[in-house]
């Protein structure tokens, strides 16, 4: 039996990897933080270790025994002060630890967020290319990390990187997408920008990193993404679902400048500006991926229709009594 090691299982992908892992018959081992915890984890045969990812001794020691690791543990909330000490100096300590202990393969999750987005919804972003713009601080981060697990690569380590998509199903706590269903089901939403991104199911999320942990080759990156869908039809997917009305008005791409400026006087005179530039940049940008790599090299391919991994999502938020 194969003992895998797995950063960041409190979390809604890292509970539902943990899940599949123990379906395949791995040994898994979770190192968590103190008092953190997913329902999905309830009562399954694992191993906790409570601790900290910018501590290398736990680390180390929670580590021994172990044959591979799945690495997710990040903190998202750009607010957080801690954001880049986790996200980076904890990725470094686990790379490290993996390098040191002899795990034979390490997957390290990070985030389509590092490839940037397009201005064009006809441009395909594939991982030759890279965020360059400034302001988003959870991005940067995980573009940090990602030149830190490629150093350890580099010194020896057998290292992969998947980048997943939006991720959508059973088990979310993504409090954005929360937000999001709650304001629909309220009929507080009367508009969508026109941007779009792609959603991808939890379920085949998971079987991506699976998939990076069989065949992903060292240091290369791997685009977990599903359909592409405009945030108009994400919006009205989620009031179809919650039997709301349909969002009829789309803002179109003449609304970004003036509210790109409007955005820029705010942040200036407002500590906590209603509007961004860099959230007036998404809400008007298209985040469409190629996953023709994942596709050839792993042999990945997405499963679930994304109105299914929705339905799947809100059905979740209902039983936890969220909406």
């Amino acid at each position: 039996m194969k003992n895998v090691f797995v950063t960041g299982a409190t979390g809604f992908i890292g509970s539902n990897l943990v899940r599949k892992l123990l379906k395949l018959r791995y040994k898994v081992t979770i190192f968590v933080p103190k008092n953190s915890n997913h329902p999905f984890l309830k009562n399954l045969k694992i191993k906790r270790i409570e601790g900290d990812i910018r501590d290398y001794d736990a680390l180390s020691k929670a580590i021994k025994g172990c044959d591979y690791a799945f690495h997710l543990a990040a903190i998202i909330n750009p607010e957080k002060k801690e954001l880049f000490d986790v996200n980076v100096n904890g990725t470094e300590n686990v790379m490290k630890v993996c390098l040191n202990s002899g795990i034979k393969k390490v997957v390290h999750v990070s985030s389509t967020s590092v490839l940037g987005f397009s201005m064009s919804k006809k441009k395909k972003i594939s991982e030759k290319d890279e965020l360059r713009e400034e302001g988003y601080i959870y991005a940067k981060s995980k573009k940090m990390a990602e030149e830190i697990v490629l150093k350890y690569a580099d010194k020896g380590l057998n290292a992969t990187i998947v980048n997943p998509s939006s991720v959508i199903g059973a088990g979310e706590i993504n409090l954005i997408v929360l937000k999001l269903v709650r304001s629909i089901n309220e009929n507080k939403i009367n508009f969508a920008f026109s941007g779009g991104t792609c959603l991808v199911a939890v379920e085949d999320a998971v079987d991506g990193l699976i998939l990076a942990l069989k065949k992903g080759k060292k240091g290369e990156r791997y685009i977990i993404a599903g359909e592409y869908i405009s945030f108009i039809d994400e919006c009205n997917l989620m009031a179809k679902i919650l039997n709301k009305p349909r969002i009829k008005l789309e803002l179109p791409r003449v609304f970004y400048y003036p509210l790109y400026l409007l955005a820029l006087a705010m942040q200036r005179f407002l500590e906590k500006p209603p509007i961004t530039t860099s959230g007036m940049k998404h809400a008007y940008s298209f985040r469409n991926f190629d996953t023709s790599k994942a596709r050839r090299e792993l042999g990945w391919k997405p499963k679930i229709k994304i109105k299914d991994a929705m339905q799947q999502t809100i059905i979740y938020y209902k039983s936890q009594g969220l909406i």
